[in-house]
């Protein structure tokens, strides 16, 4: 197998993967947080799943 070395500049700076990886987190919180939520709504408060209640106050959101 090969070495090879980037250039440096080619390299992306680590300011810039920061900037992207805290975009898609932001992206990925609403979708966890709505499974945390509904795991709640069907546990705590005992909502039946295929009522479409849970669903539909998760889409609320």
């Amino acid at each position: 197998m090969a070495h090879y070395q980037t250039a440096q500049k080619d390299k992306v700076p680590a300011i810039q993967k920061f900037a992207f990886g805290a975009g898609h987190l932001v992206n990925n919180l609403l979708p966890g947080a709505l499974g945390v939520f509904s795991f709640f709504l069907l546990t705590a408060f005992g909502m039946d799943p295929f009522s479409g209640l849970a669903g539909w106050l998760a889409e609320a959101l």
